[in-house]
C-alpha cells in the first residue's frame, strides 16, 4: 500500500525508482478508483472528485513523474512570462493523482465540504441548460457536379451515386471513395470532366481516394475540388485548408495542388509521387507545405515569369513557408511528427503561442475564441489526444500562464 509518507518522499524528491514507479502506476490508476469521500457515490461526490483531481494536478506540475513504456504517457513542457520553464508527463484523461490516504485530507484543506457540494450541485444545474461541446468527429459534404449535396456523416455505406465511369462509394471505414468501374458510358464522356468538392465544416475530418487511387486526408474546416476522372495530361486539385496527401506515382501525368484563399493569393504544388501536408488556413501567417517523401515544387501565385524564379523544390524534411508577400521560405529539418499530429489524433505543439494553439482548438471542436487580455507572451509546448473533453483541455492549457471561461460555444480568454 502507498502510504502519506512515501507521497511527501516523493513530492521532496527522494523516492528511489521502485518507488517512483509505485506511485506512478497508482497515479495512472486512479480514474477507475471510488471517490473516496466517505464512500460517497453520489454524482455531487463523483463532481467533486473531478474538482480535486484538478486541484492535486497544479501540485504535480512541478514535479516529474518516472516514463513509462504506456502509450498512453505525453510529454509536456510549458513556458510563460511570470515561470520558469518546467517539463511534466501528463496520462491521457489529465488522470491527476494523489494517495488515497490524503484524499479526505486534501479535500479538507481545499474546500469547505459543505459550500462545495452546493456549489457543484449549482454547476450541474446549469450545466444541464449549457451547450455541450464535443470533439471533432468524421463529418464532411459531398457537393456533386450539379450542385446536389450529399451530408456524408449521416449517409448509408456503399454507391452514393455514378457518375459516368466513375462509382462514388462510401465505405463502412468512413472513406470516400471513387472508383472506376468501366466503359459503361462509351462515348465522349472522358472529354466532359465533372468536379465534385468535399469540404469538412469546423469539428469534421474525412478521408477521399481519388480516381488515380491517390488518398487525401483533409482537417477541420477545409475543401478540396477534383474532377470525377483525371483525363488530360495532368491530375489537377484545388484545396483551402488543410490536407494531407499520399499521390499514386505516374510519371507521364504529374500531379498539382493549387491552394485557393479568399484574399486571392495561395499558390501551387507540384508533384509526381510523394506524401506531403499542406496547411492554407486563412487565419494563419504563412502557407506551410511540409514534404515527407518524394519531391514537390512549391510556387506563389504571382505574375508566371516571376512566379517561375521563386519557386523552392523541396526534398523530404523540408518545409516551404509562403507568407502573404508571396515570398516563400525554406525550413530545413522540419517538425515533421507536428506537422501530422493532427492526422495522427493529437494535438501537438513546440513553444507556440497560446493563440496559434487556440486557432487549431477552434476549428476542432467548433467554438469561438474571445480574448479579454494580450496574451502573446503566453507559450505551450506539449502533447494532447484530439478527443480529450474540452474542459480537461483547458485545464491543461491554462498551465501556460493563460486562463478560461466557457460560455455557451464561446471559449473566453482571461
Amino acid at each position: 500500500m502507498i502510504t502519506e509518507e512515501l507521497l511527501k518522499k516523493y513530492l521532496s524528491g527522494n523516492c528511489t525508482a521502485a518507488e517512483q514507479q509505485q506511485i506512478a502506476e497508482w497515479y495512472a490508476s486512479f480514474d477507475s478508483q471510488p471517490p473516496y469521500f466517505e464512500d460517497d457515490k453520489s454524482p455531487e461526490a463523483k463532481a467533486l472528485k473531478e474538482r480535486t483531481k484538478a486541484t492535486i494536478q497544479s501540485i504535480i506540475a512541478s514535479h516529474t513523474l518516472p516514463d513509462t513504456d504506456t502509450p498512453a504517457t505525453l510529454s509536456v513542457n510549458i513556458s510563460s512570462r511570470d515561470k520558469v520553464r518546467k517539463s511534466m508527463f501528463i496520462y491521457a484523461g489529465m488522470a491527476a493523482a494523489v494517495l488515497i490516504v490524503l484524499m479526505a485530507g486534501i479535500y479538507w484543506v481545499f474546500f469547505n465540504r459543505v459550500s462545495s457540494q452546493k456549489e457543484i450541485a449549482q454547476k450541474a444545474s446549469s450545466s444541464s441548460e449549457a451547450v455541450v461541446i464535443t470533439p471533432g468527429a468524421n463529418k464532411a459534404m459531398l457537393t456533386l457536379a450539379d450542385g446536389s449535396v450529399i451530408v456524408l456523416d449521416s449517409a448509408q455505406n456503399g454507391v452514393l451515386v455514378e457518375q459516368g465511369n466513375t462509382n462514388v462509394i462510401k465505405n463502412s471505414n468512413g472513406e470516400l471513395v471513387y472508383k472506376t468501374v468501366g466503359n459503361k458510358h462509351p462515348g465522349n464522356y472522358r472529354d466532359a470532366v465533372t468536379y465534385n468538392m468535399l469540404s469538412t465544416p469546423r469539428g469534421g475530418q474525412f478521408m477521399l481516394t481519388l480516381p488515380d487511387k491517390s488518398k487525401v486526408w483533409l482537417n477541420a474546416a477545409s475543401s478540396i475540388k477534383y474532377p470525377t476522372v483525371f483525363a488530360g495530361n495532368e491530375r489537377r486539385v484545388e484545396i483551402t485548408g488543410e490536407a494531407y496527401f499520399e499521390i499514386e506515382k505516374d510519371p507521364n501525368k504529374p500531379f498539382r495542388v493549387d491552394i485557393l484563399l479568399p484574399t486571392g493569393k495561395g499558390g501551387s504544388v507540384e508533384v509526381l509521387g510523394t506524401h506531403f501536408n499542406i496547411n492554407a488556413y486563412n487565419d494563419e501567417s504563412s502557407i506551410k507545405t511540409t514534404l515527407l517523401e518524394g519531391k514537390v515544387k512549391v510556387t506563389p501565385t504571382i505574375g508566371s515569369q516571376l512566379a517561375a524564379r521563386s519557386s523552392k523544390l523541396l526534398s523530404p524534411g523540408q518545409q516551404a513557408q509562403l507568407n502573404s508577400h508571396d515570398e516563400i521560405k525554406v525550413v530545413n529539418n522540419a517538425d515533421i511528427e507536428a506537422t501530422m499530429a493532427w492526422k495522427n489524433g493529437l494535438f501537438q505543439f513546440d513553444d507556440v503561442t497560446i493563440q496559434a494553439v487556440l486557432n487549431q482548438v477552434a476549428r476542432w471542436y467548433d467554438v469561438e475564441v474571445v480574448y479579454e487580455r494580450d496574451v502573446s507572451k503566453d507559450r505551450f509546448r506539449g502533447k494532447i489526444y484530439r478527443n480529450t473533453d474540452i474542459a480537461k483541455l483547458l485545464k491543461i492549457l491554462e498551465l501556460s500562464g493563460a486562463h478560461f471561461k466557457i460560455e455557451g460555444k464561446r471559449i473566453i480568454v482571461q
